[in-house]
């Protein structure tokens, strides 16, 4: 898939930092012995060929319903999860590629911040303790640049004065405190790329905007790549350069945040926006119009995968699965859909 814009923005570099070529993380879906006698093996596709890249210094989010396997994406992109086919090339390297050891010693420069910090860190251990396990694993053993390493995380996400916070323990930290020490543990080993899992669903509105705002600091100030996975379009526009609109293990649309929420083309980017809230509370909450939860990545449907779900659905659609190409956009945003019944982009005469 190709995602240049047609305007080269402020973050773009010559090259991606991180390029993905027909990603795909297939799982076997488990049967009873009886039931496996009689019926052939059923793969759940919860990435199915996704192909994007990510410039250095940009902030890339994929949004979507649960289910849609967002989550999974970006897990399999630093091969936390295994990918079952596909290319993840990262500042040129071959992710796909690596040995376990050699993983390990890239996981220096890509990071995941985990969605749940109750589940993601140790309740035995203090912050000092949390944010010197990462160091140690990756031998930089020094007591002095550790030391250094950990203030410098601490100031950058606002946890001051770092003394308060070194001997506290996770239990003893509020929840945006919390999501802070994960992006802290990841900042100790100076990343270039940081996945970040719904990094601010579990906390309330003003402190989830904190969050969303130090995301974006740390792109500014370190230099910082992102992939957001988030179901929060809001969010989503508020904080990335770009957005790639997942369903079913696809990216069916992508383009500019600005772009996507303000002329969503593929009919499923344009549900998610209308069932955004109106920040206005005397307005009703709005309907997607689509109707019942993302089905099961398993027996997907021939043709279009959204077609069960799609009020725009024709018999082409139930028969062809549909090509990734570029759209005419009011933006001009480098636009890419998976879509039938949105027309081409005409190409100028050469």
């Amino acid at each position: 898939m190709s995602s240049e814009s047609a305007v080269t923005p402020g973050w773009a570099s010559e090259e991606p930092i991180l390029e993905v070529r027909n990603l795909e993380k297939h799982y076997v879906k488990s049967t009873g012995w009886l039931e496996s006698f009689f019926a052939d093996e059923k793969r759940v596709r919860a990435v199915d060929g996704v192909s994007l890249s990510i410039d250095r210094g940009e902030i890339f989010s994929v949004v979507g319903e649960s289910g849609c396997g967002k989550t999974t994406l970006g897990k399999t992109l630093l091969r936390v999860i295994e990918p079952t086919e596909g290319e993840i090339r990262f500042k040129g390297t071959d992710l796909s590629s690596l040995s376990s050891t050699e993983m390990q010693e890239m996981r220096e420069h890509v990071q995941i911040v985990y969605q749940d910090p109750f589940e993601a860190l140790n309740p035995k251990r203090t912050v000092n303790g949390l944010l010197r396990q990462p160091m140690e694993i990756h031998d930089i053993t020094s007591r002095d640049e550790q030391r250094e390493r950990i203030y410098r995380a601490l100031e950058d996400v606002n946890l001051l004065p770092v003394e308060d916070y070194l001997d506290r323990y996770p239990e003893e930290l509020s929840g945006g405190q919390l999501q802070r020490v994960l992006f802290a543990r990841a900042l100790v080993l100076d990343p270039e790329f940081i996945v970040a899992d719904e990094p601010s669903s579990m906390l309330d509105a003003s402190v989830r905007a904190r969050v969303l705002d130090l995301i974006d600091e740390l792109r500014n100030e370190r230099d910082i790549s992102f992939f957001i996975i988030t179901h929060d379009i809001g969010a989503a526009r508020y904080l990335s350069d770009r957005i790639g609109v997942m369903y079913l293990g696809r990216i069916v649309e992508m383009g500019s945040a600005d772009g996507i929420v303000e002329d969503p083309k593929h009919p499923y980017s344009k549900a998610l926006i209308e069932s955004i809230p109106s920040p206005d509370p005397r307005e009703p909450l709005g309907s997607s119009g689509i109707g019942s939860e993302v089905p099961e990545p398993v027996d997907l449907p021939i043709g279009c995968r959204f077609h069960p779900r799609c009020p725009a659905a024709t018999e082409h659609c139930r028969r062809a699965d549909p090509e990734w190409r570029s759209v005419p956009s009011e933006t001009d945003d480098g636009r890419m859909t998976e879509c039938h019944e949105v027309e081409p982009k005409q190409q100028p005469p050469e």
